[in-house]
This record gives structure tokens, C-alpha cells and sequence, in this order.
């Protein structure tokens, strides 16, 4: 059971992977023993059609009082506690984002987000926060010759220098002859959130 647990969790780590848990769990093919390890990789992918399939085959997540969280229509409804919003700001999204005081560190403004999308559009990116990727902002993973890599996004880039911006703000410049590959992350704007 340790190397099936295992081997659910390798699954979870590529897209290809996903996609064959999720046609597992379509054609009821996956062991009871293992869904809670195939939730945990499935409702923390980054491709958002995976995340979204595998809610509706899991269950959404749920709240802190351990309810499921109703459709986005009826949370646009609500009336949210700005403390409990500013909590939860701070333990998840304050690593990367400000709040429009001049602090981003890595990703866009809180702000900026807010002015440009409806109510329902900022729920979304707040519960999926890979549903859309701002201009700029599109992941990279960059492998070096030495077989290290790093991830962030481009911040500028001309034919001898990459310059990389990683998660705590920081920017890294790399000699294009240090570089063996780049792989663009398609779908993932938010290279920490949803990390496992």
C-alpha cells in the first residue's frame, strides 16, 4: 500500500498524470483505499480544467468549518468579513501580492486585480488562482546545463541575458549560455499557491 500511496503521489506531479488519475476515478477504477491521496494531488493541480474535473468527482474544497463551498453565483451573493479576508490575504497570498502600498514582491497588485475583474472573476482567481494569467506574469521554468533549475517569470530578456524574477521579489540575471531549456508553464500564474 506504501508504494501504491507513493505512486499516486509521482501521478500527481505531471499533467499526464492527472489526467490518467482523473480517467481512473471517471471509470471508477480507483481503489476507495487511495482517493484521499488522488484528492490531494487532483484538487491541488495546476491545469485548471484538471482542478476544476476533479472537484466535481471529489467535492469542492472545503470552508474552515469544514462545509463545502457553495457554487461561485451564490458566493457572489454573500457578504464576505473583511478581518477574516484580511487573515486569509496575509497566511496565503501577502507572499507575493500587495495590497496597493508599493510592497509587490513578486506577483501583480491586489488592486490592480480588483479594478479589472467582476466579483465573480475575483472569486475565481481567488479560489483558482491559475484560471487566468495576467500579461507578464506567464511561469517559466528554466533548466541550466548544470541540470539545476529555477522558476519565476520573465522580467526582461535580450540574446546574452535572461533576467528571472522568483518568488520573495528577487531577480536573477543568467547568461543565455548557462541555459539548456525554458519550459513555459502554461496555465500556471500562481507558482506558489498551489505548489503540493
Amino acid at each position: 500500500m506504501a508504494v501504491r500511496r507513493q505512486a499516486v503521489h509521482v501521478l500527481g506531479w505531471s499533467e499526464a498524470g492527472q489526467s490518467r488519475m482523473l480517467a481512473l476515478l471517471e471509470a471508477q477504477q480507483f481503489s476507495d483505499v487511495l482517493k484521499l491521496n488522488a484528492a490531494i494531488a487532483l484538487l491541488n493541480a495546476w491545469p485548471v480544467d484538471i482542478l476544476m474535473r476533479a472537484e466535481e468527482l471529489l467535492g469542492v474544497p472545503e470552508d474552515r468549518n469544514a462545509e463545502a463551498l457553495p457554487p461561485i453565483r451564490s458566493l457572489t451573493a454573500a457578504r464576505g468579513n473583511p478581518l477574516d479576508g484580511a487573515e486569509v490575504f496575509q497566511a496565503n497570498c501577502a507572499q507575493c501580492h500587495d495590497v496597493g502600498r508599493g510592497t509587490m514582491v513578486f506577483g501583480p497588485s491586489s488592486p490592480e486585480v480588483g479594478s479589472k475583474l467582476s466579483r465573480s472573476a475575483l472569486l475565481i482567481a481567488i479560489l483558482h488562482p491559475d484560471a487566468g494569467i495576467s500579461h507578464g506574469f506567464e511561469g517559466i521554468a528554466v533548466t541550466f546545463t548544470d541540470r539545476t533549475q529555477a522558476v519565476g517569470y520573465v522580467e526582461s530578456e535580450n540574446s546574452e541575458e535572461l533576467a528571472l524574477r522568483v518568488a520573495g521579489g528577487v531577480t536573477h540575471r543568467y547568461r543565455r549560455t548557462d541555459i539548456a531549456a525554458i519550459t513555459h508553464l502554461k496555465g500556471r500564474s500562481c507558482l506558489l499557491c498551489r505548489q503540493p
